[in-house]
């Protein structure tokens, strides 16, 4: 008991140390099944539909809100739902994975020369 304890606080002080993320990395497949790789500003708050194409699953719908530095899956057409109760991300690193769809995303920091959306 006190070993998961610890690892609990471990992980959590792991995860207040990254420092806020500023973009949210999205990689994914579109409607003509081609990879596309976009960041988007997570310090402007914005709502967008992610309309995504896997053979298996057919097309699809995610719903991607980003307000006050954070990042989410409202709601996804994917059979299992697993992204969107991933939760928020905002810190560098986390991520959220969207599998049926192909869906990756990921926060980051804007480096220098960064096209963001």
């Amino acid at each position: 008991m006190y070993a998961a304890l610890l690892a609990a606080a471990v992980f959590l002080a792991v995860s207040v140390a990254r420092p806020k993320g500023e973009t949210l990395e999205i990689t994914y497949y579109d409607k003509q099944n081609t990879r596309r790789a976009v960041q988007v500003d997570l310090n402007k708050d914005d709502e967008f539909d992610l309309f995504v194409k896997y053979e298996v699953f057919g097309e699809g719908r995610l719903l991607v809100v980003i307000k006050g530095g954070e990042a989410w899956v409202e709601a996804s057409e994917c059979h299992n739902q697993i992204c969107v109760h991933m939760g928020k991300i905002s810190r560098v690193g986390q991520q959220i994975v969207c599998s049926p769809y192909r869906v990756f995303f990921a926060v980051g920091e804007l480096k220098f020369g960064d096209a963001v959306i």
